[in-house]
């Protein structure tokens, strides 16, 4: 039974068992039934409330899941000091036509120009599956080191890093950071 079939249950429960405790109480003359009745009460409301509170943190999580990612103050202000004075070129690489990754690029590409970095580009190019955490591409396996100290950046301020790697498809002295679908 799910926990909204047993949320209705209950919460219909409360309102049903103390007419029947009193109508009983009543027929059969036992006055002990109706002292029982508040008892049956407070056990049937305090179980319908911790299913709604569980139907309600179900809805919650959910709801999370289809809104966008989202930059926040204190996270931006925690990349650019992770950033320190690391410095240079940075592109982002985002989902072919999904524009919630095109959007969370658009703002970490804000925190890097705020950061003194240069943005060479946004670019809707990735086709397939690349996870919900940045990347960190570069074209030349001597830039690894610095692509790592990005992706340390991206984890202390709380947004996560998938690793890097290098690949001649990219563009020269410039660090691509692949930006995936959320879900």
């Amino acid at each position: 039974m799910s926990a909204q079939a047993l949320s209705d249950f209950f919460s219909w429960a409360a309102v049903v068992l103390p007419l029947l405790v009193a109508i009983a109480a009543a027929l059969l003359k036992a006055p002990r039934l109706a002292v029982v009745g508040p008892v049956v009460v407070a056990v049937v409301a305090g179980a319908g409330l911790h299913y709604r509170n569980v139907v309600s943190a179900e809805k919650d999580a959910a709801i999370d899941q289809l809104r966008p990612r989202h930059v926040p103050d204190e996270q931006a202000r925690r990349l650019m000091a992770a950033l320190g004075n690391r410095r240079g070129n940075i592109g982002f690489n985002t989902v072919m036509f999904d524009a919630e990754s095109k959007q969370y690029a658009e703002q970490l590409s804000s925190v890097f120009q705020k950061a003194g970095w240069n943005v060479a580009y946004i670019a809707g190019n990735l086709t397939g599956s690349v996870g919900t955490s940045p990347v960190i591409a570069v074209k030349k396996s001597d830039q690894l080191d610095d692509a790592k100290g990005i992706c340390e950046a991206f984890v202390a301020s709380g947004i996560g890093c998938q690793g890097q790697f290098d690949d001649d498809r990219y563009v020269e002295a410039t660090f691509a950071v692949l930006i995936g679908q959320k879900s």
